[in-house]
């Protein structure tokens, strides 16, 4: 298990309390919640903190309370982000993985599925 953090924003600004799921293939579940920088780190409910190696589908899912840093409106997270989800990435034995996903508020399919890799 390696640590696996990152940073969720919109439109270049820090997202708070959103739901961050990483879900792979294989039914293994990766979740975190961001703060209120928009950092996330995430864990298991079987092994703790971090996430196995392996691929993901990241979805950000808006919660009572999700907003942009010092706002006080609601932000609500694009469906396309929350059911197709941000990008596919790969989560690495090798070293720490470190993710920043930048949502846009009318997002279209070529932003909603990309391919990237953690970075060490």
């Amino acid at each position: 298990m390696k640590s696996v953090s990152g940073t969720i924003t919109f439109e270049g600004q820090p997202v708070e309390n959103a739901s961050v799921v990483f879900d792979a293939p294989s039914g293994a579940r990766a979740f975190g919640l961001t703060d209120s920088m928009g950092q996330f780190q995430l864990e298991t409910h079987r092994y703790g903190k971090g996430a196995p190696a392996g691929e993901y589908l990241v979805k950000v899912l808006s919660k009572e309370g999700t907003k942009v840093k010092d706002s006080s409106q609601p932000l609500e997270i694009s469906m396309l982000y929350q059911e197709n989800g941000v990008a596919k990435v790969v989560v690495t034995d090798e070293s720490e993985s470190r993710f920043t996903f930048d949502l846009k508020k009318s997002p279209d399919e070529d932003d909603v599925i990309s391919s990237m890799s953690g970075e060490g």
